[in-house]
């Protein structure tokens, strides 16, 4: 991770416990990037003794900061195990940078859920742009049924899935004819999916069983134009 030398790393279920996720804080901070994390918790239900666990740093050379459900004073930790993130700016232009992670077998219930109120909260249901990189485990059609009031969550939020275009898969281990699940990738909002140049799983990666991600975006929200299709007013009938 450290020499690929990325702008903008996130983590999801690193496993580690509070001391664990600040020494890899402080490294990342030798290496000049700012992060904010989330501690795993306890858990019964891992042979590691612990669930989640997430982080996101950035690059100092991209204008970034704490968010604001940060819960220390310098911005560096979260509450949510499951969720976490920074804001940058790009060309006066903010978004939400944010690593999650949902529990397998639980759908969109339990703990699952909190992170999806923390989501809608912390982007003001959207409106506040947005890219989350997440270990779902669900796979993306599911998001088309979890209902938020009269329309589906990602209809609510202006978002979108974003997976990987080299794989159909981005977790290997599972017994049917693709040897794994597609329960990793990217949700953002809509008005900054013109600015993607490319999305890849990395099979290089020290992340098994699970492949890591590769987003390419611009850099420059402001030259990223969205085409919208719109109903011309026509002329009333005399």
């Amino acid at each position: 991770m450290i020499e690929r030398n990325d702008d903008i790393v996130l983590l999801a279920e690193h496993h580690l416990h509070r001391e664990g996720t600040l020494k890899l804080m402080n490294l990342l901070q030798k290496h000049k990037w700012r992060s904010t994390a989330s501690p795993a918790r306890p858990t019964e239900r891992s042979e590691k003794g612990t669930t989640a666990g997430v982080l996101v740093a950035v690059k100092q050379i991209v204008d970034n900061r704490p968010v604001s459900f940060a819960i220390d004073a310098e911005g560096r930790r979260t509450g949510n195990a499951q969720l976490t993130g920074r804001m940058i700016t790009l060309s006066w232009v903010e978004v939400l940078i944010l690593a999650g992670y949902l529990e397998g077998g639980i759908g969109f219930t339990g703990t699952n859920l909190n992170v999806i109120i923390e989501l809608e909260y912390s982007t003001r249901g959207g409106k506040v742009q947005f890219i989350l990189g997440i270990d779902v485990n669900i796979p993306p059609e599911e998001w088309l049924a979890f209902l938020w009031g009269d329309q589906n969550f990602l209809e609510h939020m202006e978002a979108e899935i974003v997976m990987v275009r080299n794989s159909a898969i981005t977790c290997t281990g599972a017994r049917n004819e693709n040897g794994g699940n597609n329960i990793d990738y990217i949700v953002m909002s809509k008005c900054l999916m013109g600015g993607i140049e490319d999305c890849t799983a990395d099979f290089d990666g020290p992340f098994a069983p699970h492949f890591g991600l590769e987003l390419k975006i611009a850099l420059d929200p402001k030259q990223v134009f969205t085409r919208t299709l719109q109903t011309p007013d026509m002329p009333k009938g005399f």
